[in-house]
């Protein structure tokens, strides 16, 4: 996984300056929403199925806002991004951030609030989860291609009688008239 941040940017100028980075990518990211008043993080996955990290953070900034002086309960801070090419021969649910998003879900569910997701822990957690994130060695699993018997395939598209009735000539179909 490369990391794209590792430290506290607000959510805007971040997409902003990584923009080009997060497309053709599956990312693992850790944001903050100011509405929790510093008291929660949130992590997750996005790209999984298009390999567009961009529209699911860029979601987050429609939802909370942009971060102004005037009121600190709107914006997003992004506390860390790691990333992975999209390879769509990897099936998303097996894909290196969909499994460290899951052993982090599984170590930090007994410190979530009660009603709250899973991957939304108390900020205090923080460094703890970065450590894991940088310790947790996960990889992506190729799905092997089918082998198809490419001989009988052959076989089956010549032979027309699996689809038309030879007995009553070659445009009339088994169906059943009704």
């Amino acid at each position: 996984m490369r990391v794209l941040l590792d430290k506290p940017m607000d959510l805007r100028e971040f997409l902003t300056k990584f923009a080009h980075s997060l497309r053709n990518v599956r990312a693992l990211y850790i944001v903050e929403p100011l509405l929790e008043k510093g008291k929660t993080i949130k992590f997750g996955v996005a790209g999984m199925s298009s390999g567009n990290a961009y529209h699911r953070l860029q979601e987050y900034a429609v939802t909370y806002g942009d971060r102004t002086k005037d009121n600190d309960c709107k914006g997003v801070l992004v506390h860390f991004v790691g990333i992975t090419e999209y390879d769509r021969l990897v099936q998303p649910e097996k894909s290196q951030v969909y499994l460290l998003e899951k052993h982090l879900k599984t170590e930090y569910r007994s410190t979530t609030e009660p009603g709250r997701g899973t991957e939304r822990v108390a900020k205090k957690y923080l460094p703890a989860i970065l450590s894991t994130i940088r310790s947790k060695r996960f990889k992506d699993l190729q799905t092997p291609l089918r082998d198809t018997n490419r001989e009988a395939t052959k076989k089956y598209q010549k032979d027309r009688r699996a689809f038309i009735d030879s007995k009553a000539g070659p445009t009339t179909r088994t169906r059943k008239k009704q």
